[in-house]
């Protein structure tokens, strides 16, 4: 009889939904700021991470250079994703590698708002901007190692 009220309370949780009655604004469920499914990323550590930004950098540039500047979203949340897994990724390096990753980590994936603004507003240049800035980083990244 032990494990009824909680299952009730669970059930009356999931019942009852969020909590808010409203127009559910204010927030996704499970949804990314565009309205689409929230990007997951994998990493093996901390080669393939850099490796996976590389790539999603190389493929924002050739929507860039498309003029999909819509399009940029997804890889962006993905570089976001990748950079914000890299101190774990460097937990075994010398620590003062360890602390300058992730400084440099938590700059890289700070950028996603920045892109993100610039490529939904169509603002080409400022996106190119925002994408050398997340190249130069990077490469610093995978420098450190």
């Amino acid at each position: 009889m032990k494990c009824a009220i909680p299952a009730f309370l669970a059930l009356a949780v999931f019942a009852t939904g969020c909590g808010k009655e409203d127009d559910h604004s204010g927030h996704n469920h499970g949804k990314d700021a565009h309205g689409g499914t929230p990007v997951k990323v994998e990493s093996k550590g901390f080669d393939d991470s850099i490796a996976q930004m590389e790539a999603r950098l190389a493929s924002i540039d050739a929507l860039v250079a498309s003029g999909k500047l819509d399009e940029v979203h997804k890889d962006a949340e993905a570089i976001q994703k990748l950079a914000e897994g890299l101190p774990e990724h460097a937990k075994g390096f010398a620590a003062e590698k360890a602390t300058a990753i992730g400084a440099a980590s938590k700059e890289l994936a700070g950028f996603f708002a920045e892109i993100d603004e610039a490529a939904d507003n169509g603002k080409k240049d400022e996106t190119v901007a925002v994408v050398k800035k997340m190249k130069d980083l990077v490469a610093r990244l995978k420098g450190m190692k």
